[in-house]
């Protein structure tokens, strides 16, 4: 019979697997935004910014989701 892992192991892979599934939902949501963008907009100068401000807020929550992910991993520890 193998050795059990510490339970510190389960909850490091949830909380990675969390870290992933919410990064996935983050670009799955922003991609959904810049279609309804494409779908919506006529201008080329408008489009193009209102990309790039999608593009900074979508890393401001990857960002904070990875901060917020590696908090509950070194609580951890």
């Amino acid at each position: 019979r193998s050795p059990s892992r510490g339970l510190g192991d389960v909850y490091k892979r949830q909380i990675y697997r969390s870290l992933i599934l919410n990064e996935n939902k983050l670009n799955n949501y922003y991609s959904g935004e810049i279609e309804v963008l494409y779908e919506t907009e006529t201008s080329d100068a408008e489009l193009t910014s209102k990309i790039k401000a999608l593009e900074a807020k979508k890393t401001q929550s990857i960002k904070e989701n990875c901060k917020n992910h590696k908090k509950r991993m070194k609580d951890l520890l």
